[in-house]
């Protein structure tokens, strides 16, 4: 069974609206709904461009819709289940996301859609407190790393990441480093700039955690040089190290600079507006 449908290589999360527009090209111009496990795909992604906006009634419109006409035991039941609990998570209802999630993995192992089943579990794992999102990561890591189907084999970069933060907000710094670490390895086999950057700065926030304060600055002092655009996470450790080692002065500006690169950001506004208001504060 193909694990990619040919309209996901349109997708640019960081432009969800401009996807959005390019699905429903395909919509007006494609004769697709005599295909329908295609059609009904199609609609689950551009209600995922809805959630990414936090438009949750116009994202849960368009999955009742898909409901409405959805086969059993098919892909595009797998994705309803799965952007269905998306939708639900950006508004912080993890118990109702769970369900969603377990849903589509049940229905994804069923399938043998090893993408959609580590996708499931990737998920399962943002969910969960740290001890029970570590399981997932895992068990989703080892499908990755056994799966022969190449696309399921391409998660395991985001699964060394998410599991390494699942150690780091357990407090177990040593194995986050372990395994941020094989991320980088793995980004940087393959050749992925943007990619093996936030796997570094992963690195120099685990190197602060655990008091390599001057290893961790100039971690970040070189990612920022490295970097091609600016980057206010990168300047927002650059102030904490300076911080943590009693530069208080030297950190203002780039406090300054993080907090204007990061204010706009809707994450941070929905789900930590006090990093946004600290990064203010320090600032001054």
């Amino acid at each position: 069974m193909s694990e990619l449908t040919p309209f996901d290589t349109l997708w640019n999360y960081s432009d969800p609206a401009g996807t959005e527009q390019k699905f429903r090209e395909i919509l007006d111009k494609e004769d697709i709904r005599s295909d329908l496990s295609y059609h009904l795909q199609l609609l689950t992604q551009i209600a995922r461009t809805y959630s990414l906006r936090h438009m949750f009634t116009e994202a849960h419109a368009m999955l009742d819709e898909v409901k409405t006409a959805l086969p059993e035991a098919d892909l595009a039941n797998v994705r309803y289940h799965l952007e269905r609990g998306r939708t639900h998570n950006w508004q912080g209802e993890k118990e109702n996301a769970r369900a969603e999630f377990e849903s589509a993995l049940a229905i994804s192992e069923a399938l043998k859609t090893d993408f959609y089943s580590i996708d499931t579990l990737h998920m399962l794992a943002i969910v969960s407190k740290p001890d029970e999102a570590i399981v997932w990561n895992l068990s989703a890591m080892h499908k990755a790393e056994t799966s022969t189907q190449e696309k399921a084999q391409n998660w395991l970069g985001s699964l060394y990441n998410n599991l390494g933060w699942g150690y780091f907000d357990k407090g177990d710094y040593d194995k986050a480093l372990e395994i941020f670490q094989k991320g980088l390895t793995w980004q940087q086999d393959r050749s992925r700039e943007k990619e093996t950057l936030i796997a570094k700065w992963t690195i120099g926030r685990t190197y602060r955690a655990i008091g390599r304060l001057e290893e961790a600055l100039q971690l970040q002092v070189d990612l920022e040089k490295e970097s091609k655009v600016q980057d206010g996470y990168i300047s927002e450790e650059i102030g904490e190290c300076l911080l943590a080692l009693d530069r208080k002065e030297e950190s203002k500006p780039h406090f300054a600079k993080a907090y204007g690169l990061l204010k706009e950001d809707k994450y941070l506004q929905r789900f930590d507006a006090e990093r946004l208001k600290r990064l203010s504060e320090l600032s001054l």
